[in-house]
């Protein structure tokens, strides 16, 4: 909390670093050196451009990464938002009125959307331009692309229409792009990336051109068409509910790829090089482990609890692995030392996961989708791989259990006790309708995932799986449902007044009240099936 405030005052005023869409004059000059360094300079080993793959991968997340004391980015472009309303942590810190009561901060809430237009989406800008001079250097904005959409998906999933194929194009500020049309880009983009990425690939197998600024899959081609057609499904998997039919055929296209989808240990998508920085906030404690991770994982006797988090040193419940109901409204003095997040600052941020894969596979396949397998096989095997990333064993008995989630019991204030909620178990029975068979690959999926908040939300709002407890005090004034949770999260106020026009055409596209209760495109108000 105290990092919050020094760095940023909570960002109630907008802050000097922030570069804005419109602005973009002068990005060349911010990167022209004063030491007689120039492009022609760069080019030599790609460093032209290639020296930016690296921050392309770590702001997917968004850490800078820069040295000591800016975790707090991270802290703002998710876990404040995405990692607290998918039920994965919470907190026991930032008092009655933020965004775990609902009443959302705007100075945390436009974090995401400054740093992915004057970091993600400006440097792309750059590097596109620069290798547009260069005829060898084409290859790099193909592989860039696909970079983009992992990273700026995430941002749309969050707010709904965002500045995107109009980013740079004007002095007076950007027109937003309303989700159904963002998703046909990302799809188009995707198939422009892998492309290029074959092309390359089948007139130089094996080449490692890329390795040295790759710290994902050290410049394998192979691992980055596998991971785009991953990530293809992964968007496909989004919009099933409002567009069935282009769903399907996206999702069905990754997984008939020649190459295919992550499937292996070795194809996960880790990012080396970078500090985690949910370690630190942890160790701030201003996040801990959550009431849901605790009622599920305890319920389960799942022995990823102990891999996800370390036991609480609280007084009360010393020991134990405790969570905290979202949105209890008290001091952090009271919550203090709950169950921290079991992550170190060496520990890799995953992208995207074979165990998300399969799962992916498992929930088309139950809608009918050719997937490779059935809905069970995908399911054990998304389970399977969930357990080989960690090193466990006795999954055969873990798929066969019939237990359910446990009553959460909060010993420090007892009336925020809860009935489990997400009564579904491990074990696939075929018998069970569609409907429970998808809360089961959900719940899975969302355990697997952790501690990658975003998809894990995107997820909860389009399935309402898991089934999670209601939040302890709703501060929203009757903008978000108790019940159903925040939506998305408002545009940042700045937009309102510094990009005006575009701003209230991006309203029009969002198709509602700029407010967190407002449904995404995605976000259809009907039964799954």
């Amino acid at each position: 909390m105290k990092k919050i405030f020094k760095y940023i005052c909570l960002l109630v005023l907008p802050v000097a670093i922030t570069l804005m869409p419109s602005c973009t004059d002068g990005f060349e000059d911010m990167n022209t050196s004063d030491q007689g360094i120039y492009d022609d300079d760069m080019l030599p080993d790609d460093n032209l451009v290639g020296a930016y793959f690296p921050g392309f991968q770590t702001s997917v997340i968004f850490n800078y990464n820069y040295g000591s004391g800016t975790d707090w980015t991270y802290q703002l472009y998710q876990n404040l938002n995405s990692d607290m309303f998918s039920g994965y942590m919470s907190s026991p810190s930032f008092g009655v009125s933020s965004n775990l009561t609902y009443a959302m901060n705007d100075g945390w809430n436009s974090y995401a959307w400054t740093t992915s237009n004057s970091y993600t989406m400006a440097n792309f800008m750059k590097m596109e331009n620069k290798a547009a001079q260069y005829d060898n250097l084409a290859i790099y904005t193909k592989w860039g692309k696909i970079l983009k959409v992992a990273a700026m998906h995430r941002v749309s999933d969050v707010y709904g229409p965002i500045i995107y194929s109009q980013f740079g194009k004007s002095d007076l500020g950007a027109a937003y792009d309303n989700v159904e049309s963002l998703y046909d880009q990302f799809f188009a983009d995707l198939d422009e990336g892998i492309a290029g990425l074959e092309a390359y690939e089948n007139e130089d197998p094996g080449n490692a051109r890329f390795a040295r600024v790759d710290n994902i899959y050290e410049g394998s081609m192979k691992q980055w068409i596998k991971f785009a057609n991953s990530l293809r499904l992964r968007l496909a998997m989004t919009i099933v509910k409002v567009a069935p039919e282009k769903a399907k055929a996206q999702a069905e296209k990754a997984v008939n790829h020649s190459l295919g989808v992550l499937v292996a240990a070795g194809d996960i998508a880790k990012v080396s090089n970078m500090a985690n920085p949910i370690a630190t906030i942890s160790n701030w404690g201003d996040c801990t482990m959550s009431s849901d991770m605790e009622s599920i994982l305890k319920g389960y006797e799942d022995p990823r609890l102990e891999k996800y988090f370390v036991p609480a040193t609280n007084a009360k419940v010393e020991g134990e692995y405790k969570g905290i109901r979202l949105g209890t409204g008290v001091d952090r003095e009271i919550y203090a030392n709950s169950s921290a997040i079991n992550v170190s600052a060496s520990t890799p941020p995953v992208l995207i996961s074979p165990a998300e894969v399969y799962f992916l596979r498992a929930e088309g396949a139950l809608r009918g989708w050719n997937m490779g397998g059935t809905a069970q096989e995908l399911y054990t095997k998304g389970v399977t791989a969930s357990f080989e990333q960690y090193g466990l064993s006795g999954v055969e008995n873990y798929l066969a259990s019939t237990a359910l989630p446990a009553k959460f019991e909060d010993p420090i204030i007892p009336a925020n006790s809860h009935d489990a909620v997400n009564l579904v178990s491990p074990k696939w029975d075929n018998a069970d309708n569609n409907e429970v068979k998808l809360q089961k690959i959900i719940t899975q999926k969302w355990i697997a995932v952790f501690p990658d908040g975003t998809p894990a939300w995107t997820d909860h709002r389009r399935t309402g799986y898991p089934k999670l407890f209601p939040v302890v005090k709703n501060n929203s004034q009757g903008l978000v449902s108790t019940e159903l949770g925040p939506r998305r999260i408002p545009f940042p106020s700045s937009e309102a007044v510094d990009n005006a026009t575009n701003y209230a055409d991006g309203v029009s596209k969002l198709g509602g009240t700029d407010n967190a209760g407002t449904r995404l495109w995605w976000d259809v108000d009907k039964a799954n099936f």
